[in-house]
């Protein structure tokens, strides 16, 4: 729809009257997101809506726009989405403000392919725990541990990542790493293809702490029932699934899938039974994990800037 603006203006006749310089007054226009640009805030939500939840690309905005009445192009569309990305910056800054006041945040990193031949970006995401819900991404360049450092700059709480090294800078810098069981176990199913009956005997571990944790979501139990369960029923599996690496480790190909899984979980396994003692901690990633970093698998740009832009 088009919403039109009536102004009234009016003259002074005493200083027309007087041979005096006219005296002429309007009232100012109605602020607008994207100062003189006569598109309001309710269209400019729907084609950021439409092309970052919904996933409609903007030639395709553009031709249901003309559709409507609207001869717009895409490269119009492409600006007017670039001024509200700058627009509200502000409020991306200030959730990175409250992400950072999370006591853990759930952290991993994603390949984002440009546009442009033979290049690839990278989306770190990073979610807040359930006191400072945020859900946010960072677009660099590259998957340098100079990335990760400089987004959460200042945190000290706990990092919950897997075991890539270009989390180190961070947790050299105050932060304290939380091990992915989800990493773990994904090693192991890739590995049953090597070696079915090893794998699938660290599979059923993994299972029981499992178990675990969806009894306590099951029967809501309190923080303090969390972690005297953990202690109870997860604490005795974690000792006999960790003693028996060691003995797996000793015996097997370092470089089979199934040596490698139990490398991984050996040279991960400090920061894999933290989670034991303190109920906020989880055993993997959180629910809204998977579906906030497939969107940025759905995120192509032309370049780094666009998909930061994004």
């Amino acid at each position: 729809f088009v919403r039109e603006i009536a102004q009234q203006t009016y003259a002074c006749r005493s200083c027309e009257k007087a041979a005096r310089e006219h005296q002429i007054a309007s009232p100012a226009l109605p602020p607008e997101p994207v100062p003189k640009s006569g598109v309001g805030a309710g269209l400019l939500a729907q084609v950021i809506v439409s092309k970052y939840i919904d996933h409609l690309p903007l030639y395709r905005q553009e031709s249901i726009f003309a559709r409507q009445g609207w001869p717009v192009s895409r490269t119009r569309l492409c600006d007017l989405v670039g001024q509200c990305a700058t627009l509200l910056e502000p409020i991306y800054r200030a959730m990175i403000i409250r992400l950072k006041d999370s006591f853990a945040i759930h952290a991993d990193e994603s390949p984002v392919k440009l546009l442009q031949p033979k290049r690839t970006a990278y989306a770190w995401l990073y979610l807040g725990d359930a006191a400072d819900p945020y859900t946010l991404f960072d677009f660099t360049p590259g998957r340098g541990e100079e990335d990760p450092a400089a987004f959460l700059k200042g945190y000290s709480g706990f990092v919950h990542a897997d075991g890539y090294t270009g989390y180190n800078t961070i947790h050299g810098s105050g932060a304290k790493h939380l091990g992915c069981w989800a990493n773990v176990r994904r090693k192991f199913v890739d590995a049953q293809a090597n070696n079915p009956a090893k794998a699938s005997e660290a599979l059923a571990y993994i299972r029981t702490l499992y178990a675990v944790e969806k009894e306590i979501v099951d029967k809501k139990h309190t923080s303090d029932n969390a972690v005297s369960l953990r202690q109870a029923r997860a604490a005795p599996v974690l000792k006999k699934f960790g003693e028996w690496l060691e003995v797996e480790r000793r015996s097997m190909f370092p470089k089979s899938p199934f040596g490698e899984a139990v490398s991984y979980a050996c040279n991960q396994w400090p920061t894999l039974d933290r989670y034991i003692g303190d109920a906020r901690f989880t055993i993997g990633r959180v629910e809204r994990w998977r579906g906030s970093l497939g969107q940025a698998h759905l995120l192509p740009a032309l370049s780094s800037a666009g998909a930061s832009l994004a």
